[in-house]
C-alpha cells in the first residue's frame, strides 16, 4: 500500500494527489458536518496547502513508511475544509503542520457534551499537575534512573528543559527537530516515546505528572508543564542518538534489537507500558491514582533487570549490556554520595546492602529515599556485587 501511495504522489501533487490516493487503498472521501470553508479559498490556495504537508519535514519526516501520515494529515484538512471535524488524532496532526491555532480553532467546533466531558477530564488532572508545578523535577523524579550513566546528555537536556521553561516558541523548536532527525526512522522502529507539548493533546498523551490543560494556565505552572516534558524528549532522544551511533549496520536492521531498547528507554524515563484496556482509562486512573504509567515503569524496571541478567531471557546482548550500565552507574553513584554525606557528618545512611534500609538516609527521626523509587533495584543490584545477603 505504501508503493501505490508513492506512486500517487510521485505523479501528482496538490489536492488531485490525495483525491487520487484513496483509490490506492480503497475508501470514499469525508462528506462535511459544519459550513464548509472550501469555497472561500482558489483552488490554488488549496494545492499549496496539500503541498505544504507533503513538503512538511514534521509530517514527512525522512521515513517512506510516512507517506501514510501524509495522507492522513492531508485527509484531515479535506475533512476540515469540506466542513467535517477531523477526529482528535486528525487534529494533532494538522497542528504539527499548520500550528496550533488551526487545532484550538478545529477543537472550537465540537460538540457541547465533547467540550464538557473533555474539560471534566482534564480537571481530575489538576490537583496532582499542582503538586507538581513549578519545579524543575523531571531530572531527579523520571529521570533519575538515566542521569548517573548519561550525565552530558542529561545536563544539555536540563540546559533544554530551563529554556523551554521561559518560552514556547524554543519548546516547539525542540519538538521540531526531533521530528525532523534525521533518526527518526530508527526512533520510530524503537518505539521511543516522545511527549507532545501542544495544548490540544489528549490527556493520555502528556507526561503524567502535569498532565493538566487547565492548570497550565495559571500563571508559572505553563512553563513547568513545557520543561518537564522537553526534559524528557530531549533525553529519550539524546540517549537513542548516542546508542544509534554504537551501533553495526546489521544491528540497525534488527527491529528486535531496536524495540527492546526502545523498551527500556521508556521504562527507565517512567513511560511504562500499560495493557490496552488500561491505557484507555489513562485519562481517569491519572487523576485518581497520580501517574499509573510512572508507577508501573517503576515496577517494569525490575523486570527489564532480571531480563538482563537472564542470557536465556531472548533479551539481545547488546541492549542487555546497556541495562546493566545504566543500572551500576545508578546504583554506583547513589551509593557514593550516601557515603560522602556521612562521612561529612550531614546525615546517617545504612550502608549494608544486606539490610533492608539500605540506602536511606536518616536525619533525626526522619528517613529519607533518595532512589527515586528504586531502593529496591539498588538494594538489589549491590547485593549481587556483594554476594551476601541479611534476613
Amino acid at each position: 500500500k505504501a508503493a501505490k501511495l508513492h506512486g500517487v504522489y510521485g505523479a501528482n501533487t496538490g489536492e488531485a494527489a490525495f483525491n487520487r490516493a484513496p483509490s490506492a487503498l480503497g475508501g470514499d472521501l469525508p462528506k462535511g458536518q459544519f459550513d464548509a470553508p472550501r469555497p472561500s479559498f482558489t483552488q490554488e490556495d488549496v494545492d499549496s496547502l496539500f503541498n505544504h504537508i507533503a513538503a512538511n519535514p514534521l509530517v514527512a519526516g525522512k521515513n517512506k513508511e510516512r507517506v501514510f501520515t501524509v495522507f492522513n494529515t492531508q485527509g484531515a484538512l479535506f475533512k476540515a475544509l469540506a466542513g467535517e471535524l477531523p477526529t482528535n488524532g486528525e487534529i494533532q496532526l494538522l497542528e504539527k503542520a499548520f500550528g496550533p491555532e488551526l487545532a484550538k480553532a478545529l477543537l472550537s467546533k465540537r460538540s457541547l457534551g465533547a467540550k464538557a466531558m473533555a474539560t471534566a477530564l482534564d480537571a481530575i488532572n489538576v490537583p496532582r499537575s499542582l503538586i507538581t508545578a513549578i519545579d524543575a523535577s523531571a531530572p531527579l523524579r523520571q529521570g533519575a534512573l538515566l542521569v548517573p550513566g548519561h550525565p552530558i546528555a542529561s545536563i544539555k537536556a536540563a540546559g533544554t528543559m530551563v529554556r523551554a521553561m521561559a518560552s514556547p516558541e524554543y519548546a516547539r523548536y525542540v519538538d521540531e527537530g526531533i521530528a525532523a532527525s534525521p533518526n527518526m526512522p530508527v526512533y520510530e522502529k524503537m518505539g521511543i516515546y516522545f511527549a507532545p507539548n501542544s495544548a490540544t493533546a489528549p490527556i493520555a498523551a502528556r507526561e503524567e505528572g502535569i498532565a493538566s490543560k487547565l492548570a497550565g494556565m495559571i500563571p508559572g505552572v505553563g512553563g513547568s508543564q513545557r520543561g518537564y516534558t522537553t526534559y524528557l524528549n530531549k533525553v529519550r532522544q539524546s540517549l537513542a542518538d548516542n546508542w544509534i551511533k554504537s551501533l553495526s549496520p546489521e544491528e540497525l536492521k534488527d527491529d528486535t534489537l531496536l524495540r527492546q531498547m526502545g523498551d527500556w528507554l521508556n521504562v527507565a524515563s517512567g513511560r511504562g507500558k500499560l495493557p490496552p484496556a488500561a491505557d484507555r482509562l489513562v485519562s481517569v486512573s491519572s487523576g485518581a491514582f497520580f501517574a499509573p504509567r510512572y508507577a508501573i515503569s517503576r515496577m517494569q524496571v525490575p523486570i527489564e533487570a532480571a531480563r538482563a541478567v537472564n542470557p536465556l531471557s531472548g533479551m539481545s546482548p547488546t541492549v542487555r549490556k546497556e541495562i546493566a550500565r545504566d543500572l551500576v552507574s545508578f546504583v554506583g553513584t547513589g551509593v557514593s554520595i550516601l557515603a560522602l554525606g556521612k562521612a561529612a557528618g550531614f546525615w546517617e545512611a545504612e550502608m549494608d546492602p544486606r539490610s533492608t534500609d539500605f540506602g536511606k538516609i536518616r536525619i533525626g527521626p526522619t528517613r529519607w529515599d533518595m532512589w527515586a523509587g528504586e531502593q529496591q533495584i539498588a538494594r538489589t543490584v549491590a547485593q549481587l556485587a556483594s554476594g551476601q545477603r541479611k534476613s
